[in-house]
C-alpha cells in the first residue's frame, strides 16, 4: 500500500514537473508572442488536473499580464463545478470575503470578459477596501492585467486612498506601458502625458526606444530624434538609439550635426556607418550641384572610405572628374560602371567623356560593346549634329529624335531680290548694287549632299562725273587742267551705272562632322572687263570644343564700279598719253584671292571665342598688285534668355593690313579700300531665335571705335610714278554693324524671308535690304537657320 501511494505521488510530482517544463518551454518557444501556448492547459483539464491547471492559469497571468483564460475553458471548469458558473452555487459553504480574493479575481475577471466592467471595479475595489495593505496591492496587481488601461488609471487613482501613490502609480505605469506596447506598431498613438513622465521617471529607454520609433514613423523627426537622444543618454551602449539619431538627422537634413555626431562613435554598428555613407554621398552632390568639386572630392572620399566602390560612389566620382576636366579618369569610370551595370545613364555618361578625349575609340567602342552604348551613341553623336546646325546629317542619323526636321532635305526653289546703297563719291566710290531677280535651284542627294544653282541678275549705279571732277583730271598740274577743260568742251562724261549684268554660281556642300563645300562662278556677266572665274574650296570640321576651317577663294571685290566690274576710261584715252605712253581702254575688276582659316572654341560652359585669319592677294585688269592680311575675333558669354537657340554678348576686334594704298580711281588703281593699318574694337550682341519653330530670327549689332591709317599712293602705279602722289590719311571715328534677318513657314510648302543691314566700317556706309519667297517640293513642319539663304547680305561683300 505505501509503495503504491509512493508511485501515485512519484507520478503526480513526475506529471507537475513536466506541466511545468511544458508550458516554460512553450513560453520560451512563444516568447515573441502576445500569448501562451494554451494546448497544455487543455492537457490538464482532459486529465482531471484541475488544481494544477488553476496553478497554471494563475502563473500564466502572471507571465503574461494581456493574456486572458479561453471563455470556453472557463465555463467548461464552472459545469464541473470546480470554479462558480453563470449563478452563484446556492449550497456554497461562505467564507471570510478576504480569505476568498482568489475566487472574487476570478469573478472578476469572468464579469470583465462579459463586458461588466463595473461589477469587476465594483468587485476590485471591495476587495481594496476591506483587505489587508498586501492582498489589496496584490488585488491592485491583478486588476492590471485584467481591466483595460483606461479603467485601470480610474481605479488606481482611487486606490490611493488605500495604497501608497509610489506603488499605484508603478501599477499605472505598467498598465499604460503594456497597453501602448499591445498596440499594433502601426496604429500606436502619440503617448499620453503620464506615459511620457513615467519613461522619464524610471529611465524605461526600451520604451522610450519604442516611442522614438513611433514618431519617426509618423515622419515627427525632430520628436524621434529628442527621444532617441533620451534613450542614450540611459543606456549609453544602446545602438538602436544612435542609429535612430543618425536616421532622424538625416530626415532633418541636418548633415553637417548628423557627421559630427557620427565621427563622435567610437565603434559605429554597420547600419550607422551606412547612413553616414549615404550622407557624405549627398554632401557630395550637393557640393557637385554647386560647383564646388574639391569639396565633392573629399566627400566621395570619405562615402568610399565606409563602403568601398559601390556604385553610386563610382558615379559620383565619374561625374566630378568629368567636371574637373580629368577626362581619362571620368571615361575609365563610366566604362567600368557600363560593363557592370549596363545602364544607359552610364552609357551616355561615358559618350560625353570619351567624346572629348578622342572620337575615334569612342566610335570603335560603341561597335564593340554595341546595344545600349551603340544606340545612345547614335542619339548622341545626332545630337551634337543638332547643335552643330548640321541639320541634314542630324536627321539622316536619327529622324526619330527630330520630328521637326522632317523633308529638311526636300529639293527647293528660291526667288530673291535686294538692294544696297554704298555712301561715296559719285563716279568713284559710291555705289548702288541690285540682284533682281536671282534665282536659285537646290537638290539634295543621299540626305546630306547638297547641290545649288544660282542665276542672278547683277545692276550697279555708280552715278556720274564731273567734267574735270575725276582723279584723272583733278591734279595740280596746269597742263593736265587746261587739257581736261579742252576736252570736257567737246563732250559730257558718261554715268557709270552698268543695268544688265549675270552672276553664276554652281555650288556643293556636305552636311555633317566633316563639312567640305565647294563652288565654282564667275564675276558679272557684261561689264567693262571680261569676267573672270571664282571660287571657293574649303572645309568646317567639327570637334569636341567647337569646330575650325580651311577655305581656298578667288571672289571678286564687291567696294564699288572699278574693284567689281571695272570701267572704261571716261576720257576715251584722250589723256593716257600724259602719263602712259601705251595708253589704255579699261581697268579694275578685282579678285581677291587667298586662304582663310578659322576657329571656335567653347572653353566654358557659357564662354566662347571664335577667330579668323585671312592671306590674300589682290589682282585685277590693269591694276598693280597688293597683299593683304587680316585677323578678327569675337569672345562672347551666352546668357539663358527664353525663346533663343543662343544669346551672346561680348567684345570684338578687327584688324587688317594692305601693303599698298590702291583706293583710288585713276588708272592702276584698283578702288577697294586698302588701309596700311585698320583696327576696330568694339563690342556686341549675337542672337538666334529657337530652332524648330514656325519662324526664326538671326541677328548682330556691334558698335565700337576704328582707327585708319592710310598710305599715301602715286597716281598711275601702272604708269608713270613720278607724275605725282596722292596724300596719306589718319582718321578714326564710331563703327556700327547692325544687322537682322529671318524666314517665316507661310504655308508647309513656302517660306518667306526678308532682312535689313546697316553698317558703318572700313571708311564707309551701306544700307542693305532683301525679301525672298521659297518653294519646297515636300512639305516642311518648321524652319531653320540653315533655310536663311546665304546669299541674304554675304553675296554684297
Amino acid at each position: 500500500m505505501l509503495s503504491a501511494n509512493i508511485r501515485l505521488i512519484a507520478a503526480l510530482l513526475l506529471a507537475l514537473f513536466l506541466s511545468s517544463l511544458a508550458v516554460s518551454v512553450a513560453a520560451e518557444i512563444d516568447g515573441n508572442r502576445a500569448h501562451p501556448d494554451e494546448r497544455i492547459l487543455w492537457q490538464l483539464y482532459h486529465a482531471g488536473k484541475i488544481e494544477e491547471l488553476k496553478r497554471q492559469i494563475d502563473n500564466l497571468q502572471q507571465s503574461y499580464p494581456q493574456w486572458r483564460p479561453p471563455l470556453v475553458l472557463l465555463k467548461s471548469l464552472a459545469e464541473r463545478g470546480k470554479v462558480p458558473g453563470q449563478a452563484r452555487p446556492k449550497t456554497i459553504k461562505r467564507v471570510a470575503y478576504c480569505d476568498a480574493a482568489a475566487r472574487q479575481w476570478h469573478w472578476a475577471q469572468i464579469e470583465v470578459e462579459r463586458n461588466q466592467v463595473g461589477k469587476a471595479v465594483a468587485r476590485y475595489r471591495t476587495l481594496i477596501r476591506r483587505c489587508q495593505p498586501s492582498l489589496a496591492r496584490q488585488t491592485l496587481e491583478q486588476a492590471r492585467s485584467v481591466l483595460a488601461s483606461e479603467d485601470f488609471v480610474a481605479l488606481g487613482e482611487w486606490a490611493k486612498t488605500f495604497l501608497t501613490a509610489e506603488f499605484v502609480d508603478r501599477q499605472i505605469y505598467a498598465a499604460l506601458k503594456a497597453a501602448y506596447l499591445g498596440e499594433p506598431a502601426a496604429n500606436r498613438p502619440e503617448p499620453g502625458k503620464f506615459l511620457r513622465v513615467g519613461i522619464e521617471q524610471n529611465r524605461d529607454w526600451q520604451t522610450a526606444t519604442v516611442v522614438a520609433w513611433r514618431y519617426f514613423n509618423r515622419q515627427e523627426y525632430a520628436q524621434a530624434l529628442r527621444w532617441f537622444q533620451l534613450t542614450e543618454s540611459w543606456n549609453e551602449q544602446d545602438d538602436e538609439a544612435r542609429f535612430g539619431q543618425l536616421l532622424s538627422l538625416e530626415k532633418l537634413k541636418y548633415f553637417s550635426q548628423l557627421l559630427e555626431y557620427y565621427e563622435g562613435i567610437r565603434r559605429p554598428s554597420p547600419r550607422s556607418m551606412a547612413v553616414a555613407a549615404r550622407v557624405y554621398k549627398k554632401r557630395a552632390w550637393q557640393n557637385y550641384d554647386a560647383r564646388r568639386w574639391q569639396e565633392a572630392a573629399e566627400n566621395i572620399e570619405r562615402a568610399r572610405a565606409i563602403v568601398g566602390d559601390d556604385e553610386e560612389v563610382l558615379t559620383l566620382i565619374g561625374w566630378v572628374d568629368l567636371k574637373r576636366q580629368h577626362l581619362p579618369q571620368a571615361a575609365s569610370v563610366f566604362e567600368r560602371l557600363y560593363q557592370q551595370y549596363a545602364k544607359k545613364e552610364y552609357a551616355q555618361a561615358y559618350i560625353l567623356a570619351q567624346s572629348q578625349l578622342d572620337r575615334a575609340v569612342l566610335s570603335n567602342k560603341a561597335v564593340d560593346y554595341d546595344g545600349i552604348l551603340a544606340e545612345e551613341y547614335r542619339h548622341f553623336h545626332a545630337r551634337e549634329l543638332y547643335r552643330r546646325k548640321q541639320f541634314q546629317s542630324a536627321y539622316l542619323l536619327a529622324p526619330e529624335e527630330f520630328p521637326a526636321l522632317a523633308n529638311i532635305d526636300t529639293p527647293y526653289l528660291d526667288l530673291e531680290g535686294g538692294a544696297q546703297h554704298r555712301s561715296g563719291e559719285n563716279g568713284r566710290s559710291h555705289l548702288d548694287t541690285y540682284r533682281l531677280p536671282s534665282l536659285t535651284a537646290s537638290y539634295t542627294v543621299a540626305g546630306n549632299h547638297q547641290f545649288s544653282l544660282a542665276l542672278t541678275r547683277i545692276a550697279l549705279y555708280s552715278g556720274g562725273l564731273s567734267h574735270c571732277g575725276s582723279e584723272i583730271a583733278g591734279f595740280p598740274d596746269s597742263r593736265f587742267a587746261h587739257q581736261c577743260r579742252q576736252l570736257a568742251a567737246d563732250h559730257s562724261l558718261p554715268e557709270q551705272r552698268l543695268d544688265n549684268a549675270l552672276e553664276v554660281e554652281l555650288s556643293y556642300r556636305k552636311d555633317g562632322w566633316f563639312s567640305p563645300y565647294a563652288s565654282l562662278g564667275s564675276t558679272p556677266i557684261g561689264g567693262a572687263i571680261d569676267p573672270a572665274v571664282t571660287f571657293r574650296l574649303g572645309f568646317m570640321q567639327q570637334t569636341g570644343y567647337g569646330n575650325w576651317g580651311l577655305e581656298a577663294f578667288s571672289q571678286p571685290v564687291r567696294q564699288s564700279m572699278l574693284s567689281y566690274v571695272g570701267t572704261d576710261d571716261p576720257y576715251q584715252g584722250k589723256l593716257a598719253p600724259m602719263f602712259n605712253e601705251n595708253g589704255f581702254d579699261a581697268w579694275g575688276r578685282v579678285l581677291k584671292t587667298g586662304m582663310r582659316a578659322s576657329q571656335f572654341i567653347r572653353f566654358a560652359e557659357h564662354w566662347n571665342v571664335s577667330g579668323s585669319a585671312e592671306y590674300a592677294w589682290l589682282h585685277g585688269e590693269n591694276v598693280a598688285d597688293n597683299h593683304a592680311i587680316s585677323v578678327a575675333m569675337n569672345v562672347g558669354r551666352e546668357l539663358n534668355v527664353d525663346g533663343f537657340d543662343y544669346f551672346t554678348v561680348g567684345p570684338s576686334f578687327n584688324y587688317q593690313h594692305f601693303d599698298k594704298n590702291f583706293g583710288h580711281y585713276t588708272f592702276g588703281h584698283g578702288g577697294y579700300f586698302s588701309p596700311e593699318q585698320y583696327a576696330n574694337i568694339g563690342a556686341g550682341i549675337n542672337f538666334l531665335t529657337d530652332e524648330g519653330r514656325d519662324f526664326i530670327i538671326k541677328g548682330r549689332f556691334t558698335a565700337g571705335l576704328q582707327v585708319i591709317k592710310q598710305q599715301g599712293a602715286p597716281w598711275f602705279p601702272r604708269g608713270n610714278t613720278g607724275l605725282g602722289h596722292y596724300s596719306g590719311d589718319h582718321s578714326s571715328g564710331e563703327a556700327l554693324d547692325f544687322e537682322v534677318k529671318g524666314v517665316w513657314l507661310l504655308t508647309s510648302h513656302l517660306q518667306l524671308g526678308a532682312g535689313a543691314a546697316f553698317r558703318k566700317t572700313n571708311g564707309y556706309q551701306d544700307y542693305t535690304g532683301g525679301l525672298f519667297i521659297r518653294y519646297t517640293l515636300e512639305q516642311r513642319k518648321a524652319v531653320f537657320s540653315r533655310d536663311i539663304p546665304r546669299s541674304l547680305f554675304a553675296s554684297y561683300f
